[in-house]
């Protein structure tokens, strides 16, 4: 289980990992994507990225850099997602 507190994370796709707490402040998790066909998955609680899940607590901010593959970008608009770039 990865547990980060930092305000600014940038997490490549390639690394496994549970969870992040953002604590307090405005935080920012930031996944960058391979040069294949990357899948993104935005839920209120999580970002799960080519089939693997990270819980996102008290994060603000997702930015998805999908590279230069065919990507796919999904989010479940029954949510509030916050800022997602």
């Amino acid at each position: 289980m990865l547990l980060a507190c930092l305000g600014m994370l940038h997490i490549p796709v390639c690394i496994a990992a549970d969870t992040i707490d953002g604590l307090g402040g405005t935080d920012t998790v930031t996944a960058v994507g391979t040069a294949g066909a990357d899948v993104y998955v935005v839920s209120g609680g999580s970002l799960t990225i080519n089939g693997s899940q990270l819980s996102l607590m008290r994060v603000e901010n997702r930015t998805l850099a999908g590279l230069s593959g065919s990507d796919t970008y999904r989010s479940d608009t029954d949510t509030q997602l916050g800022n997602l770039t």
